[in-house]
């Protein structure tokens, strides 16, 4: 090797070295950077789980009291039930309460247009003033 080729691969080997330098340089910096995050995420973590560990009994207590109000939800939806069919059963006694009523007016119209009513108010009339006397 000649003396010019000597040297340009000492200045070779020394540019490689001074390239591999920086490069270590600056993934020992990256790692440095990556460590600082990853314990800056490591304690966020921990406060997170801390909060979740805290909310805990909240939860429980929230679970226990949705199931009790579904129970609860579910009991008045049968009452509910219950009392529609009540209803239904009320409207249909008011139904043949009213046409039974209808029936004895029509009947008590009928027998007091009659004939026989009409001829027999004096007799009626009569009783009653007898009555009121007795007492």
């Amino acid at each position: 090797m000649t003396p010019k080729e000597a040297a340009q691969a000492a200045t070779s080997g020394t540019e490689r070295a001074t390239v591999v330098t920086g490069e270590t340089e600056a993934l020992r910096a990256q790692v440095s950077t990556l460590r600082a995050r990853y314990g800056r995420i490591e304690i966020a973590l921990n406060k997170s789980l801390a909060r979740v560990e805290a909310l805990e009994p909240l939860r429980q207590r929230l679970e226990s009291q949705v199931a009790e109000l579904e129970r609860e939800n579910k009991g008045l939806r049968k009452k509910l039930q219950s009392l529609g069919n009540e209803k239904e059963k009320l409207g249909k006694s008011l139904e043949t309460a009213e046409r039974e009523s209808k029936d004895a007016k029509s009947t008590l119209t009928r027998l007091r247009s009659s004939v026989s009513w009409r001829i027999t108010a004096p007799l009626r009339r009569l009783g009653r003033s007898k009555s009121s006397k007795k007492k």
